[in-house]
């Protein structure tokens, strides 16, 4: 007869006896990435991609959302533009709509 790993080690338990459900387990383990970015829209929106633009000059904007608040950058917004050569670029602006840097863009969806 086969004993059960309880059996073999009296008092010890090798799991909590009720595991969370497995999305709050997601969201504590990988945090920002279950959540999608808040897109930019309106006034901030139009800024961002003329200050983006004015940094990637005969670029074309992707897509502009809210910078991750856990993110090391300072950035308050991202900007993602496809240069005239048709590589990406992902430009970080400070809260003041200033740019912080152009940065090449690291894959994913853009």
């Amino acid at each position: 007869m086969e004993s059960s790993w309880a059996t073999r080690h009296p008092g010890h338990r090798p799991w909590p006896s009720a595991l969370p459900p497995r999305e709050l387990v997601l969201t504590n383990l990988v945090g920002w990435i279950s959540s999608p970015p808040t897109e930019l829209t309106g006034s901030t929106a139009t800024q961002a991609d003329a200050a983006a633009l004015a940094a990637v000059p005969g670029g074309t904007v992707d897509r502009a959302s809210a910078e991750n608040p856990s993110d090391t950058s300072g950035a308050a917004y991202e900007v993602h533009v496809t240069k005239s050569d048709g590589t990406r670029v992902v430009v970080l602006e400070d809260s003041g709509l200033e740019v912080l840097s152009v940065n090449a863009s690291k894959g994913g969806r853009h």
